[in-house]
């Protein structure tokens, strides 16, 4: 059975990502490309982990 995207690990970490990054423009000390190199990582990482399907509605 699907889940609520709002359990969804992948979710939050991107909309946390979205949030520091885009919004506050927090800069982490490497260079854009970096940024988006270790935010895909993460996310894949996040789906080797994921475990069933998440549910928008």
């Amino acid at each position: 059975m699907a889940k609520s995207i709002f359990s969804s690990k992948t979710f939050w970490v991107n909309l946390g990502v979205a949030v520091i990054l885009g919004l506050f423009g927090v800069e982490i000390g490497v260079d854009p490309q970096m940024e988006l190199f270790l935010v895909g990582l993460v996310n894949i990482v996040l789906r080797i982990v994921t475990k069933e399907p998440v549910r928008i509605r």
